[in-house]
C-alpha cells in the first residue's frame, strides 16, 4: 500500500539537485587534480549563488505582498536587504582574509572558493529556514 506512494514520490526527489556542498563532496572526490578541484568549487559556488538568487526572489515576492495582521512587511523587506548586503560584505572580507593569510600559491583560489561556498551554504540554509517557518 505504501510502496506506490514512495513510488510515486521518487520522481520529484530525484528532480530537486543535491544541495551545493553535497554535490562539491561528490565532485572533489571524483577529481583527479587542481584544476578538476577548482571546477568543482566553481561549479559549487555557482550553484549557491543560484540557489541563493531564488531564494531572494522568493523572499523578496512574498515580503512585496500585505503580511499577516501585527506584521511589517515592508520594514522585514527592508532589513532583508539590509541583512544581505551586510553578509556580502562579511563573506568578502572573511575570505579574503584566508586569502592573505594562506598566501600566494597554487591552492590560494581554492581555499577561497571553499570559504564562499560554505557560506553560501550556510546562508541558504538560514534563509530557507526563515522562507519555510515565516513565509510560507
Amino acid at each position: 500500500m505504501l510502496a506506490p506512494l514512495m513510488l510515486a514520490a521518487l520522481p520529484a526527489a530525484a528532480a530537486t539537485p543535491p544541495a551545493p556542498d553535497v554535490s562539491l563532496s561528490r565532485c572533489l572526490r571524483a577529481a583527479q587534480g587542481g584544476i578538476e578541484a577548482a571546477q568543482c568549487y566553481g561549479e559549487a559556488e555557482d550553484q549557491a549563488r543560484a540557489q541563493q538568487a531564488r531564494l531572494l526572489t522568493t523572499m523578496r515576492a512574498k515580503l512585496a505582498r500585505p503580511g499577516p495582521s501585527g506584521t511589517d512587511y515592508p520594514a522585514a523587506a527592508r532589513l532583508l536587504e539590509e541583512g544581505q548586503a551586510a553578509w556580502e560584505k562579511y563573506v568578502a572580507a572573511d575570505c579574503r582574509l584566508l586569502e592573505t593569510v594562506f598566501g600566494d600559491g597554487n591552492a590560494q583560489s581554492l581555499a577561497s572558493a571553499e570559504c564562499e561556498v560554505k557560506h553560501y551554504v550556510a546562508r541558504n540554509r538560514g534563509l530557507e529556514q526563515i522562507r519555510k517557518d515565516f513565509l510560507d
